[in-house]
């Protein structure tokens, strides 16, 4: 069990968590929601997949919960909230669940730890006499939330077998289960509902043994939800006769969920809400709620005569029976499908997908999301064409509104100013098609902008799997012939400061390089090698590179499937020799000498202002190292951070403000990292925050300053506080004296110089006690 403590004021000073250092921000999907629940008070809980957000509704704000602030996962299949105990419940498909109240937060692993060889998701919660009941892929679990203790599990079964359970109801003599195979009924009294014998199968629902989705009771109606494809079917019991029928007037179709409260029957179609008096005459149907196609996976009937609905698109929605409406959407990306994240300063850009592991299409259609100045913007269609399977992505140096996007079926895809504006193909470029994922296509797998303009991408499965297009706008396809050919694919593509053209090959074939010489467009002074695993010809550890980076001392850096390579001179490249061969990099740990991180697979590498290496790994998490790599600085995980996945696919910086956002298989999330993009000249040295108001407990930060600049920190008496070396172009002080304590109220200076102390800058800092 784990538990935080936190105080609601801290959401007042989120907005400032973007100036702190070591922060972490969410970038989730908030446009699909699954699940509903509201506290009685105007507080109105609403889930996604990957987090949840809390919606005053009196007060018109949202609060979120997610994996950086109070959530312990990503995952979330169900919630729940007692009014009587005012604690909410969030459960996860891996069983893993939260109890959240005013002041804290306890996370409960019981479930997720346990030796159940089943489903652990948490697929409902239902509260009944001070007690949660979690129907779970297995059966039924028993939570006491004021104990923050599991009291029960039942497994109602035939003969104890796993049954999957979608919901609970109760009345007072029996409890009833809603299953994959029918409803079963116990007496709620009985002290071992643990043994299924203590279960039986509710022969007089009609159809006995179907998928039971939903029970809803009130003092006069029982409803069964039946889930069966296309031809759902809700039947009603009248408890006063105990007669069963099918809803009048509702034919079988696609439904998504149903409400019964004391007044009303709401139910859920494909498109519209259907309400019913408690005579079960239909009274009116509902559309669409503010311009939103109602796509409800959730909703509920408040107190108030509200409904709520958590909505397969837009968010939360919600209506009175009076014509009012609203929409409750917090900004995000609208899926959380990625595969690479590229970024500018404040720009950037996803690209949602995709192949599998062995370059078969995924036909993803999430197209791109982009986050431009701390707004989120989505784009999928040129026209009337969806593009699909963006694989990468890179923005223009000259230019950061010019976003070019490598799709694996369309080709060369270009963004201007946010929205798409051509299309590159054999019909108005270099581009050829291949055959492969079942038809021609003109698939670019990797792409990147050298720093004169020239955009270099490849083209998969061709004859010619290297192009450029150049500044000015001419396209070329480059001569590799006799190297890589139409069966080989070149994916990722690097344009380095070096001037040469890095391509990943994959299928154990190793990296393509290539120096176009003094003209990109102009292939006949081209020079291609291929570098592979042999001795004097590159002499990677594995031909199975996943990924590469240049560093800012012109050193490439190669992931691997086991580990790391660093190929430390260029200039050689060409002239061959061992001597110009990769090398691993030998670290010394528990007193044994052995190679950085040979049992990982590296498929992610990005470089900050500092030159320290950001690695992304397929089963440990991110990694950050020192520029030579020998040392660890940072770790993070799924499990001792809000990282959330340790798979993780990319990594990008924001160079002006430190940010490094981590893709992973569960979306994507951001971190404040310490460095930044340095200026040699040092024109405008900035310190944040300035003044320090009192109960000010973060860092501060300097930033504007030159690589490895020496900054000193002294008190109005000239006496040195604190002596720092910038990382990249930032420096940071925590507020404390060197010999220990924190600095008292005064005016301090602020001293910076370059290394060559042929530049220095003063700028003056306050501090309030």
């Amino acid at each position: 069990m784990r538990t935080w403590i936190f105080a609601f004021f801290f959401l007042s000073s989120a907005a400032h968590a973007w100036g702190q250092i070591g922060f972490w921000t969410d970038h989730l999907p908030y446009y699909e929601t699954i699940d509903v629940a509201d506290d009685g008070q105007g507080l109105i809980f609403c889930a996604t997949p990957y987090a949840v957000f809390a919606y005053d509704h009196p007060n018109k704000s949202v609060t979120r919960y997610n994996k950086t602030f109070v959530l312990s996962d990503v995952g979330v299949s169900a919630i729940g909230y007692s009014k009587q105990q005012k604690v909410l419940l969030v459960g996860y498909d891996n069983g893993n669940l939260d109890l959240i109240w005013a002041e804290a937060a306890v996370n409960l692993q019981d479930i997720a730890q346990s030796n159940i060889l089943a489903d652990k998701g948490i697929r409902e919660v239902t509260f009944e006499g001070g007690l949660a009941y979690l129907s779970c892929g297995f059966g039924v679990v028993v939570l006491d939330p004021a104990k923050q203790e599991v009291s029960d599990t039942w497994f109602l079964g035939p003969d104890g077998i796993y049954v999957g359970v979608n919901d609970v109801v109760f009345d007072q003599t029996f409890v009833y289960a809603a299953t994959e195979a029918g409803v079963y009924r116990a007496e709620r009294g009985n002290a071992f509902l643990a043994d299924f014998q203590n279960w039986d199968l509710v022969t007089e629902v009609p159809e006995p043994m179907a998928n039971v989705v939903n029970l809803e009771r009130n003092g006069q109606y029982m409803l069964a939800q039946i889930e069966d494809g296309n031809d759902d079917r809700i039947y009603v019991q009248t408890l006063e006769t105990g007669e069963w029928q099918a809803l009048p007037g509702l034919d079988p179709g696609i439904l998504r969920d149903v409400h019964l409260s004391d007044t009303r029957l709401l139910v859920t179609t494909y498109g519209n809400l259907r309400f019913y008096d408690m005579d079960l005459n239909q009274e009116g149907i509902w559309g669409d709620v503010s311009d939103t196609p109602m796509r409800a996976n959730a909703i509920i009937h408040t107190d108030n005569n509200r409904v709520w609905i958590a909505n397969e698109e837009g968010g939360l929605l919600g209506f009175n029976f009076f014509g009012d409406q609203w929409k409750v959407l917090p900004d995000g990306p609208k899926r959380a499908d990625v595969r690479r994240v590229e970024a500018w300063n404040n720009n950037v850009w996803i690209s949602t997908g995709g192949v599998d592991a062995s370059w078969v299409p995924n036909y993803t259609s999430a197209g791109t999301y982009g986050l431009v100045d701390r707004s989120w913007v989505w784009e999928r269609n040129f026209g009337d064409s969806t593009f699909f399977d963006l694989m990468d992505a890179s923005i223009n140096p000259l230019d950061p509104t010019e976003v070019f996007f490598g799709s694996w079926y369309h080709g060369l895809i270009r963004m201007k100013d946010g929205e798409f504006t051509d299309v590159y193909n054999d019909l108005n470029s270099s581009l050829t098609s291949g055959d492969f994922g079942g038809s021609l296509r003109f698939g670019v797998g990797g792409l990147d902008f050298d720093r004169d303009g020239n955009l270099w991408f490849s083209n998969n499965q061709s004859a010619t799997p290297l192009h450029v297009r150049t500044a000015g706008g001419e396209f070329q396809a480059l001569n590799v012939a006799g190297l890589v050919d139409e069966f080989n694919r070149v994916t990722e593509v690097l344009a380095a400061a070096s001037g040469y053209i890095w391509c990943m090959v994959p299928d154990q074939t190793g990296i393509l390089v290539l120096d176009p010489g003094d003209t990109p467009g102009d292939p006949t002074d081209d020079s291609v090698i291929l570098l592979d695993s042999e001795a004097g010809s590159g002499g990677l550890p594995s031909r199975d590179v996943f990924c590469m980076e240049e560093d800012l001392d012109g050193e490439m850096w190669v992931g691997l499937l086991e580990g790391l390579a660093v190929f430390y001179s260029q200039d050689c490249l060409f002239e061959g020799g061992e001597n110009c061969d990769a090398q691993q990099i030998l670290i010394t740990q528990d007193g044994n000498v052995q190679i950085l991180l040979e049992t990982e697979t590296v498929q992610a590498i990005e470089i900050d202002g500092a030159n320290r290496k950001w690695v992304g790994t397929v089963n440990s998490g991110a990694f950050l190292l020192s520029p030579d790599g020998t040392q660890t600085v940072q770790h993070f995980t799924a499990e001792n951070s809000p990282l959330l996945s340790n798979n993780v696919l990319d990594i990008a910086i924001n160079h002006e403000t430190g940010e490094v956002y981590f893709a992973t298989e569960k979306g994507l999330i951001a971190y404040r990292g310490d460095a930044t993009n340095y200026y040699p000249e040092m024109e405008n040295v900035s310190v944040f925050p300035n003044p320090v108001q009192p109960g000010y407990a973060g860092d501060i930060i300097i930033d504007g300053l030159a690589q490895d600049a020496d900054v000193k920190i002294s008190d109005a008496a000239g006496n040195v506080v604190f002596q720092t070396v910038a990382n990249g172009g930032r420096a940071v002080w925590d507020g404390q004296r060197a010999s220990g304590g924190a600095v008292s109220t005064g005016i301090y200076f602020v001293y910076v110089s370059t290394t060559d102390g042929q530049s220095r800058e003063v700028t003056k800092l306050a501090v309030v006690r």
